[in-house]
C-alpha cells in the first residue's frame, strides 16, 4: 500500500514488521506512517490508506485502500452505554471494539527498532517518530 521510495520503503517495512510483530501486540495498537501521497494506519488485523483533501471547511479525510479491519474505522462513541459498563471494561481490547489501554501492560519495543537499525525518537508511552 505504501508509496514511499524503494530504500525508504524496505526500511520502513521493517520498522512497521517490527512494531506489529504479534509478541508486541499488548503494546502496540497501530503503527501510522505518511509519504508523499498519503497516510497509513497499519494494525496487526488490517490497515487503511488514506489522504487529506481540501474542502470548504479546511480539509477532510478519504479513505482510499482498506485490507482487513480498518484501524480507525470504528469511530462509535457509545461504546459502553452507561458508566457501570465502562467501568466494568477497564482495559478494553480488540474484542471489545477497541484496542488495549491496560497502564499496567508495559513493554520496551527499542529491542525492535535497534534490530532494524532505523533512527527513531521515543517521545512519550505510545508514540515513537521514526525516520526510515
Amino acid at each position: 500500500m505504501s508509496q514511499v521510495q524503494p530504500s525508504r520503503h524496505r526500511r520502513l517495512g521493517a520498522v512497521i514488521g517490527a512494531l506489529l510483530d504479534p509478541a508486541l501486540e499488548p503494546i502496540v495498537d497501530m503503527v501510522v506512517s505518511r509519504d508523499g501521497s498519503g497516510y497509513e494506519a497499519r494494525a496487526l488485523d488490517g490497515a487503511v490508506r488514506f489522504r487529506r483533501d481540501p474542502d470548504d471547511a479546511g480539509r477532510h479525510y478519504t479513505e482510499v485502500h482498506v485490507e482487513g479491519r480498518n484501524p480507525l474505522g470504528d469511530t462509535a462513541t457509545d461504546r459502553f452505554p452507561t458508566l457501570a459498563a465502562e467501568r466494568a471494561t477497564q482495559w478494553p481490547t480488540r474484542k471489545d471494539g477497541m484496542e488495549d489501554t491496560n497502564p499496567a501492560v508495559t513493554g520496551d519495543w527499542s529491542i525492535a527498532l535497534d534490530a532494524c537499525g532505523v533512527p527513531y525518537r521515543d517521545e512519550a508511552y505510545g508514540f515513537i517518530y521514526v525516520d526510515p
